[in-house]
């Protein structure tokens, strides 16, 4: 590997009394460095200009300087590092006028108003201060006080704390230099030991610095500093509140506001490793997929080694540990078909994963009810996938309607079927009959039919009784409406030479509308109402009649169903 010589070069400072408002010189610092392994190198520090007298000298960070004091140290690094000279010298002038009070009430602004007297003094009342020398002149509870010292003056303002939140106690606006550093301080003392007052520097609306919280020892001035930052700003509303809000106590006196500049130049070099050692990586990938390490394409696991060197010329060994798993690939079960529209919850019992279905859905499980592909993909927390395919088909439940019960006389016949056929469907009669129309004569006898439309069936009974009998009146229990010329009515059938006296023959819908109406013995229906054909139905009929007197028999009324078939 290649390693570079460390190099030193030396400067020498100096320095000279100057005004700080001339703050005009500048600092850099030696040109940044790459190394491979490690380096020591002397960092130099370059001043165009004239230093304040009370400028303060560091390093940051001081890890690896041999001398954090020295302007000109030597670094010892193995890994990259960035160091910054600062040369920091604050300005010893106030920028706050009267700042002592020592002249009076002027030059600021407060939410308070000056005391106008009462019982106790000039500030009796709440809210309100008085620019005095003693705080015992501006009430007789309150303390009696010196001002601040060390500075000159014997003035300070006394404050009766306000009762209303966000009352500035004192403000003051100042021209300010964009992007410098201000130290703000005052002093504060209480006044009266009961609910201290609780101050915060506010700079353009934004407090600073934590809240000063005064000590109950009365006349014990104690100092409250905060920082700010003008950034853009080139004005400055300097403002100090008093959070606590109570009437009783909640008394306290401020001096020596000061807000001082503080000039700050710096300058950086980084140091830069070019070799990043050794570095151990995992890949895991999926297989089929492929990755380049080792000097190839791999398709298997396996520890490959890289060598690289940069452009400096520093080596770095990367370690790659390649794995290649594989999603486990879900399970929808086979290819199924379903009844009418029976639902069916298709799921996997793979867990952790990414689902994604061929109909939006991304949950582990899907309820369908229509026939279609269902494909599910799983993704894995590796992005390897495994999808399952599943057909699901739906038939339609056969309709198997024998018609009711009925009595029949001996030397008739019945011809049964079902209500619908298909293509496909098989039928299985109660003696084994597998054909679509079963024939029925005496004797009496129940009849069974099951259709079945693939794994979709249903069945239907009848009970045909046979008795001895002159006349036998009947209506038929389907008919096929289609002017095909067979079966396109539906007809009352007779036998045994009857007569009729009267006849009367209707037929209404599952609910109850009449649909037909005849007294015509030989009229019959056919399936039409208002001349509009009615739909494959359900209907039920009722038929009311009376034979000739030689038949010796009541007027006799019967219902039943019928199947409209088109």
């Amino acid at each position: 590997m290649k390693r570079f010589i460390p190099f030193f070069i030396f400067l020498f400072l100096f320095s000279s009394q100057i005004s700080w408002a001339q703050c005009n010189h500048s600092v850099s610092v030696s040109p940044d460095t790459t190394f491979c392994d490690s380096i020591s190198v002397q960092l130099n520090t370059i001043i165009t200009g004239t230093v304040p007298s009370n400028a303060t000298y560091s390093w940051l960070p001081t890890t690896g300087l041999d001398d954090p004091n020295s302007p000109n140290p030597i670094a010892s690094v193995s890994n990259t590092t960035t160091y910054t000279y600062q040369i920091a010298s604050p300005d010893t002038t106030n920028q706050i006028t009267n700042g002592d009070f020592e002249n009076g009430n002027t030059g600021f602004t407060t939410g308070y108003i000056p005391g106008p007297g009462g019982g106790s003094g000039p500030i009796t009342f709440a809210g309100t201060y008085l620019v005095t020398d003693d705080p015992n002149s501006g009430h007789s509870s309150y303390s009696s006080c010196n001002d601040h010292t060390p500075y000159a003056g014997t003035n300070m303002m006394v404050l009766n704390g306000a009762v209303f939140s966000n009352t500035n106690v004192w403000c003051q606006t100042i021209s300010v230099t964009p992007n410098t550093v201000y130290n703000f301080e005052m002093w504060a003392t209480s006044v009266t030991v009961n609910n201290t007052a609780v101050l915060q520097a506010q700079f353009n609306g934004s407090q600073s610095g934590a809240d000063f919280i005064l000590s109950q020892s009365l006349c014990n001035w104690q100092q409250f500093t905060a920082s700010w930052n003008s950034g853009t700003n080139t004005s400055l509303t300097l403002c100090i509140r008093n959070t606590t809000l109570s009437s009783g106590g909640n008394d306290f006196a401020i001096d020596d506001i000061r807000l001082l500049s503080n000039c700050v130049k710096s300058g950086s070099v980084t140091l830069t490793s070019g070799s990043n050692g050794t570095t151990q990586v995992q890949e895991t990938l999926c297989v089929g997929d492929s990755i380049m390490v080792g000097g190839a394409f791999q398709f298997a696991n396996g520890i490959f080694t890289d060598t690289l060197t940069s452009f400096f010329g520093c080596d770095s060994v990367i370690i790659t540990d390649v794995k290649f798993e594989e999603a486990t690939k879900p399970q929808l079960g086979v290819d199924t078909t379903l009844c009418g529209n029976e639902p069916m919850t298709i799921f996997t019992n793979i867990s952790s994963v990414n689902y994604t279905w061929n109909t939006g859905n991304a949950t582990d499980s899907i309820t369908i009810t229509t026939a279609g592909e269902y494909i599910l993909e799983i993704t894995d927390n590796n992005g390897c996938s495994k999808s399952d395919t599943i057909q699901i088909d739906y038939n339609e439940y056969p309709v198997v309607q024998l018609g009711n019960d009925t009595t029949l006389c001996l030397d008739e016949n019945l011809t049964l079927q079902a209500d619908q056929t298909f293509s496909g469907a098989t039928y299985l009669w109660q003696d084994g009959e597998t054909t679509s129309t079963y024939d029925v004569s005496a004797p009496s006898g129940t009849y069974n039919l099951t259709v079945a439309n693939g794994d979709c069936q249903n069945s239907d009974e009848i009970v045909v009784t046979y008795q001895a009998c002159q006349c036998r009146v009947g209506v038929p229990n389907v008919f096929t409406p289609n002017d095909d010329g067979t079966n396109d009515r539906i007809e009352l059938k007779v036998k045994n030479g009857c007569e009729f006296q009267s006849y009367l023959f209707q037929v209404y819908t599952r609910w109850g509308e009449l649909v037909y109406s005849s007294t015509n013995l030989n009229a019959g229906w056919d399936g039409r109402f208002d001349g509009q054909k009615l739909p494959q139905d359900s209907y039920i009929w009722v038929l009311d009649y009376e034979l000739i007197p030689r038949f010796e028999e009541a007027p006799v009324r019967k219902s039943g169903t019928l199947l409209l078939v088109r």
